[in-house]
C-alpha cells in the first residue's frame, strides 16, 4: 500500500498493537475494494466511509484477529476475542430480559454471550451513531428453545421515535465470536 511522508510518520507514533491493527484493516480495504487510505473519511462519530460512494464498510478487530465486511446498505461488523471479562460485563449490554432468557437456557457461556456482544456491537457499527444504551436500545430476539440452545433469531434497534431491524449473521470458532448486522 503506498503511504505518503505524513501517514509513515503517523504511523511511527502509534503503539505497535494499535499500528497492527490499522494495517491489517487498511490491508483488507485494500486488497477487497482497491482503495488507499485516501479514499476513506470517517463522519463525525467515526463510522468509515469511501469517498464517492461505494459499498458501505465496517471493521473490526480483537486479539490478533482484523475482519472487513462491505454491504449495500449501513452495515456493521464485529469480531470478539474470547474473554472471561465478558461474563462480568454481560450484565451492562444484556437487557434484563435477554440475561433472563440466556440463565433459563443453563448456557450462560462465554461463547454465547461473546455472540451476544459481538451482535450488538454490530448493530451499533451499522446505525454509526454514539448515543446508543446496549442494553435498552438493541433487543435481541431469543426464541425459546427445548434443546438448550440458544439462537439469536433477530436484533431490533430501539430509538425514541421507530425501531430498526437488522439482517444478522453470526458463528463463532474456537478463537472468537463474530457478528455481521446490515440495515434492512
Amino acid at each position: 500500500i503506498p503511504w505518503d511522508d505524513k501517514q509513515r510518520v503517523w504511523l511511527n507514533t502509534l503503539h505497535p498493537k494499535r499500528k497492527m491493527e490499522f494495517l491489517a484493516s487498511r490491508y483488507l480495504i485494500y486488497h477487497v475494494t482497491g482503495k488507499i487510505d485516501e479514499h476513506l473519511y470517517k463522519n463525525e462519530f467515526g463510522k468509515l466511509y469511501i469517498r464517492g460512494g461505494g459499498p458501505f464498510i465496517s471493521i473490526s478487530h480483537s486479539g490478533t484477529w482484523t475482519g472487513l465486511a462491505l454491504g449495500s446498505s449501513n452495515v456493521g461488523f464485529d469480531l470478539q476475542a474470547y474473554s472471561d471479562k465478558i461474563m462480568r460485563i454481560a450484565p451492562r449490554f444484556l437487557h434484563a430480559e435477554e440475561i433472563a432468557g440466556i440463565q433459563a437456557s443453563g448456557v450462560f457461556e462465554i461463547p454465547l454471550l461473546t455472540c451476544a456482544w459481538a451482535i450488538k456491537e454490530a448493530v451499533y457499527k451499522a446505525y454509526g451513531n454514539k448515543a446508543i444504551h446496549f442494553a435498552e436500545q438493541i433487543r435481541l430476539c431469543m426464541p425459546e428453545s427445548s434443546n438448550q440452545q440458544i439462537r439469536f433469531e433477530s436484533v431490533q434497534l430501539v430509538l425514541e421515535d421507530c425501531r430498526l431491524d437488522y439482517t444478522l449473521h453470526y458463528d463463532h470458532t474456537e478463537a472468537f465470536a463474530w457478528a455481521l448486522a446490515q440495515e434492512q
